[in-house]
């Protein structure tokens, strides 16, 4: 195989040849034999004695369905190599994905379809490793394309989820996958990140939309509330660039300090800031016009009404960073007049105003990140706590995060209207998958 730098490929052999592809049977078979091996995983990812032989014999007969497309899928090959790495140590035995952590995913032409087997977490904040297999194919669309010239993130996998075991599957609300998720990736060198948007845009359709409709002002946010599945097919891609790019900018990004993030606090804080700088650089190249203005608008809206409203209505503070990070995003918009709250109608403010508004937000957070910079890593985590209790004081006594205000109106005001989790089954029914 080929490498190239991002843009592209390690590519297919030979593009001439006709790609041999697995078929749903011959998928839904190789499923059931991961399942097999999934349903005895303890939570380090080892199998439990009493099932060694059953998973062992399942896994074997897996592999060996999957070797004859090695040369169709291109991350197959050093998927397998990890499968085989672990079989010959033994399924009783802690499993360590070393080919992935070393090489990551191949990076593959729009279009293309791929396989990821591994032994990887499936929620955040999980520490419970199962073997998953997931068949994807890359897609990202020209929106999110042309910001990857500019925001570059080279091991960024932007995919639609064709088929997967549970943990990706339809029963789960995982959507990424990134090297530090993989068996023995904790530590490792960032170079695997996974998102299938797909399931992001269907979730944008079935709970963010009927929330916008429920909850703001008949003004705002037109646009995005009219969005298509075509255009939030788009619209999540782009989020998805800014984000992961933002990971890895400023002063304490997350991929060189997560000593600072180890927390819900403080990871909440820092999923709020890579959102507020993705809305702020997509409004403002919206604002400077182009074939893809509207998409970008539409993200921009998207990043701040799912940050706002949907993530601290489908989960708690006290249990997910992302929902302290949509109480502080609350907050701030406060502070900076962003956004208003009148007889049951939030008005948010327009483009400009929140290009403004943005700015002013992150250069705050930028304040608070320097304070912490200098600091002792238990009084970085207290300057963090301070700033974030500052915009969101619903810290308790043990410092843990609880539901503000508003957001115990919010789920009053929508009960019996909105679904709080997804039924994916029922969304891809309607919407497609």
């Amino acid at each position: 195989m080929t490498h190239t730098v991002f843009g592209q490929v390690d590519a297919l052999d030979d593009p001439r040849e006709p790609r041999r592809e697995l078929t749903p049977p011959e998928r839904a078979r190789i499923i059931g034999l991961i399942e097999e091996v999934r349903s005895a995983q303890l939570p380090d990812g080892a199998v439990h004695a009493e099932h060694v032989a059953r998973a062992t014999q399942a896994l074997q007969e897996a592999c060996a369905a999957l070797r004859p497309y090695v040369d169709s899928y291109p991350s197959l090959a050093r998927c397998l190599h990890d499968m085989d790495v672990w079989l010959e140590a033994g399924l009783q035995s802690t499993p360590v994905m070393h080919q992935l952590i070393a090489e990551g995913l191949a990076r593959i032409p729009e279009g293309t379809e791929d396989i990821m087997l591994t032994v990887t977490t499936t929620l955040n904040y999980s520490e419970h490793y199962s073997l998953e297999f997931v068949l994807y194919r890359r897609f990202e669309g020209p929106p999110a394309a042309a910001l990857r010239e500019i925001h570059h993130c080279a091991y960024l996998m932007i995919a639609h989820l064709v088929d997967a075991t549970r943990g990706f599957g339809l029963e789960s609300n995982c959507i990424v996958c990134f090297t530090e998720c993989l068996a023995g990736g904790s530590e490792a060198k960032d170079v695997m990140d996974v998102f299938f948007t797909s399931k992001n845009a269907l979730r944008g359709k079935v709970i963010l939309q009927p929330m916008m409709e429920q909850l703001f002002t008949p003004d705002t946010f037109v646009e995005l509330r009219a969005a298509t599945i075509e255009d939030l097919r788009l619209i999540v891609p782009c989020k998805t660039v800014t984000h992961e790019w933002s990971h890895r900018q400023g002063v304490v990004p997350l991929t060189e300090f997560r000593v600072l993030f180890d927390n819900m606090i403080g990871a909440g804080l820092e999923e709020a800031r890579v959102e507020l700088n993705g809305a702020h650089i997509l409004y403002t190249r919206s604002e400077q016009g182009g074939p893809y203005a509207r998409i970008y608008h539409m993200a921009a809206q998207f990043i701040i009404a799912d940050r706002l409203l949907r993530y601290p209505y489908s989960a708690l503070p006290s249990e997910n960073a992302d929902a302290v990070s949509g109480q502080y995003f609350l907050g701030q918009c406060i502070d900076k007049g962003l956004l208003t709250c009148n007889a049951g109608g939030i008005t948010l403010a327009g483009r400009h105003e929140m290009i403004v508004g943005l700015a002013a937000i992150l250069k705050d957070i930028e304040a608070a990140q320097y304070r912490a910079l200098i600091a002792s890593i238990p009084e970085a985590h207290r300057i963090i706590r301070e700033h974030v209790a500052r915009y969101s004081p619903a810290l308790d006594d043990q410092n843990v995060m609880q539901r503000s205000l508003f957001y115990h109106w919010v789920a009053k005001r929508l009960k019996g209207i909105v679904p709080m989790v997804m039924d994916w089954k029922a969304a891809i029914a309607e919407h497609g998958d």
